[in-house]
């Protein structure tokens, strides 16, 4: 059974019921800002029962060399549905925030 996160904080959670994983030691920077990014925009009350502010962010929790080369994330969104007659495969770039050029956030 998993544990429940909630918005409790400081006194009112029971001990050894609140673990803050903030420091991610895999993930790069850019990774960690791009995930902070969505978390904050799909997380709060109604959906995962937590307000995703800078208090819950994931933090750089290593070192790495400083890369020159344009490292950043992206998305790849498989869609599982059906097609539906008529439409076209290109429907994707209607959805906001997408683009047929590839621009990153």
């Amino acid at each position: 059974m998993y544990p429940m996160v909630t918005n409790r904080t400081g006194t009112d959670v029971p001990e050894g019921q609140k673990i803050q994983l903030f420091k991610n030691f895999r993930s790069r920077k850019q990774v960690l800002d791009f995930t902070n990014l969505i978390f904050e925009n799909i997380m709060g009350e109604k959906l995962g029962e937590i307000e995703y502010n800078t208090e819950e962010y994931l933090n750089l929790g290593a070192e790495y060399e400083e890369n020159e080369q344009n490292l950043l994330p992206e998305i790849d969104i498989i869609d599982t549905m059906p097609k539906i007659s008529g439409t076209s495969d290109n429907n994707m770039s209607k959805i906001s925030g997408t683009s047929d050029n590839n621009d990153r956030y």
